[in-house]
């Protein structure tokens, strides 16, 4: 299975985290609601299992990636309520014109952070497609086929 796994192109994600961080690092006025530099260590310690999957394809990598994906969903799935509290804060505490820009730019954060947390799921999740599924039940001899008489 990780010879599979390390074949998949690891790029395209690592290339999604790597634009979706630079973009929440240029924002103005983002609601952060945890350290900045939580956000740069979380990038690395998701980027160095990719980066070992595809150099080594070890089970133990193939493994530690999966574990990292799914705490960084875990994290910013936290963060993401934690942000929206904290934007329903600006909305009734915040005088109306020094909003406007924070609300907008912590918005479009949420809304980005979101789509590449749940891209990232279903990629840890899908792992090839059905093809994938029938390729794995058929090399483990589940596959019946209709000449069998099942």
């Amino acid at each position: 299975m990780s010879t599979n796994v390390r074949d998949e192109p690891r790029w395209i994600p690592a290339l999604a985290i790597l634009a979706v961080f630079g973009l929440l690092a240029v924002l103005p006025h983002h609601v952060h609601v945890m350290p900045v530099w939580i956000s740069y260590v979380v990038v690395l310690v998701v980027l160095v299992p990719m980066a070992a999957v595809t150099l080594t394809g070890s089970a133990f990598w193939v493994k530690a990636e999966r574990i990292a994906i799914m705490l960084l969903a875990a994290v910013y799935a936290a963060n993401t309520a934690a942000e929206l509290a904290d934007m329903i804060g600006i909305i009734t505490i915040h005088p109306p014109e020094t909003r406007a820009v924070s609300l907008l730019s912590s918005s479009l954060a949420i809304w980005v952070t979101n789509v590449l947390t749940f891209s990232l799921l279903y990629w840890q999740i899908d792992r090839g497609g059905p093809g994938a599924d029938e390729q794995c039940k058929h090399q483990a001899g589940l596959v019946v086929s209709a000449g069998d008489g099942a």
